[in-house]
């Protein structure tokens, strides 16, 4: 079993580390909010929370049927580092309990690679 015990099972969870400065955690926050689509649930000078309700496109039982998955962001500014967790509870149509798969094909999957992606290349342009 994962060392998060069974929260690996049903919830999405990625996780990533950003460069220190300054105006990273600034610059994040403002993109998050007005880029990302994503409500601050709480920022001061140190952390930021964020949520974002999104479609899920994985399929169900009625097509028809549109589901929302909440999705959470919480970025902590420390001394050695930013660091960035992101998730999501999974739905039912891709609950496994106890398959280690992961598909890169997964709404949250594709979401989590695109803020990460557009996170670092945040972090990246802060330095230049």
């Amino acid at each position: 079993m994962a060392k998060d015990g069974w929260s690996s099972y049903f919830i999405h969870s990625k996780k990533w580390e950003l460069l220190q400065d300054d105006e990273v955690l600034p610059l994040i926050t403002k993109r998050r909010n007005e880029i990302g689509h994503f409500f601050i649930l709480h920022s001061d000078e140190q952390t930021g929370v964020f949520a974002k309700f999104v479609t899920n496109h994985e399929g169900g039982l009625d097509d028809n049927k549109k589901e929302h998955d909440v999705v959470l962001y919480q970025i902590v500014s420390k001394v050695n580092g930013i660091y960035v967790d992101i998730c999501m509870e999974a739905s039912h149509s891709t609950f496994y309990p106890f398959s280690q798969r992961r598909s890169p094909n997964t709404t949250f999957a594709k979401l989590s690679e695109r803020v990460k992606r557009r996170d670092q290349d945040c972090a990246r342009n802060v330095k230049r």
